[in-house]
């Protein structure tokens, strides 16, 4: 930690005429303690000033695992200011140009957390096992397993809601790095979210309100934290203090891209509430961003306006939302996260009305049936 605090307050200086091993090291030095030290927007004033478009602005000479870890870098950085996309674009270079069996595992390891940041869960799935393959094949006796790694089987295991996987990852963060915050607190909230799909309210508000209050809440990965506030008002949501849930995202802003989306949040209470307008209005921004908008959070924003539309007799809208959420969520990856605190009688109204419309996807519509026995309501 003292290492990295030193790196924050290091001035990088103007960029190098060509870039070189120590110069190309330290910049992947400066960018990863700014980024785990919550100093975000200027790690990402440093990628904007030395890359484009997936590559660094100057030349270089370097060696390709050299220009991999720094191009990892810079995903890491991107994925902390939920931009999944850009994360994703730098994820493909690093993996491009790494050479050896430890920037392979880097590399895959900053595109799996993209990949699960946006919502493509098979493909962070196989990112994720393609890590794992790297390990086995290299023979190592120990590894030093990378944050982004965790983090995105955090993310998959948050999606899939495998309470014993969150266990086992929290236990994993906790023991990797005993003395850090940054990575205590994701273990955490590792802990916070496997107490939401175990029902295990009481313990998940205690973790929470420290996560969200505490005095490290500051010390920890800027998507982590909004998760965390997410994952509170869906446990205040599952335990039925509504206006409490709306009051703890009051104020909470939704950063460009929407990988943190409190509107869909704000929805499912307005829900709660019978505000079906008002969950329609609190999600009109989201649908305003297009194709802009983060895959991973655009599921449940329409699965809950296909809630809001059928409640106001809109059953047509409510059909092409819903449609559009489930085709989604079965292309990148069959998620129960959408479904979490929602009320079940207009989710089964809906499925019952997809599977009358899309036959083909019945068995499908079977498992989210059968899934969503586990889902907390």
């Amino acid at each position: 930690m003292l290492d990295l605090e030193l790196l924050l307050s290091v001035e990088t200086g103007p960029t190098p005429r060509r870039w070189v091993e120590a110069s190309a090291r330290t910049l992947e030095a400066i960018l990863i303690a700014r980024c785990h030290l919550d100093d975000v927007e200027s790690a990402l004033q440093l990628v904007d000033t030395h890359f484009a478009e997936g590559r660094l602005r100057v030349p270089g000479s370097l060696h390709p695992a050299t220009r991999s870890t720094l191009l990892a870098a810079a995903s890491e950085v991107y994925s902390a200011a939920g931009q999944p996309r850009r994360a994703g674009l730098y994820a493909a270079s690093a993996v491009a140009h790494a050479a050896t069996a430890p920037t392979r595992y880097r590399a895959h390891a900053v595109r799996a957390l993209a990949y699960a940041l946006n919502g493509e869960y098979d493909a962070a799935g196989r990112a994720i096992e393609r890590c794992h393959e790297l390990v086995a094949e290299a023979g190592w006796s120990r590894v030093y397993r990378d944050y982004a790694l965790i983090l995105a089987e955090v993310l998959y295991a948050s999606a899939v809601l495998d309470a014993p996987a969150l266990a086992r990852l929290s236990e994993e963060l906790q023991a990797t790095a005993p003395a850090d915050p940054f990575w205590q607190y994701t273990a955490r909230a590792a802990d916070a979210m496997r107490a939401l799909i175990t029902r295990d309210y009481m313990s998940g508000l205690a973790l929470l309100t420290t996560l969200v209050g505490g005095a490290d809440a500051l010390k920890s990965h800027t998507m982590v934290r909004g998760f965390a506030l997410g994952v509170f008002a869906d446990t205040l949501l599952a335990r039925g203090e509504v206006r409490r849930a709306l009051a703890v995202i009051d104020g909470a802003e939704t950063p460009r891209e929407h990988a943190l989306c409190y509107g869909m949040q704000r929805a499912a209470a307005y829900l709660a509430l019978g505000r079906d307008r008002s969950a329609l209005n609190a999600t009109d921004e989201c649908i305003a961003t297009g194709a802009d908008h983060c895959v991973r959070t655009l599921v449940p924003v329409l699965v809950r306006r296909s809630i809001a539309f059928l409640r106001l007799n809109n059953p047509t809208a409510a059909l092409a939302s819903f449609e559009e959420a489930f085709g989604l969520r079965v292309g990148l990856g069959e998620s129960l996260a959408p479904f979490i605190a929602l009320p079940c009688e207009p989710l089964d109204q809906l499925l019952t009305m997809l599977v009358e419309r899309r036959p083909d996807v019945a068995d499908a519509v079977a498992a989210v049936r059968t899934g969503l026995a586990a889902v907390p309501t």
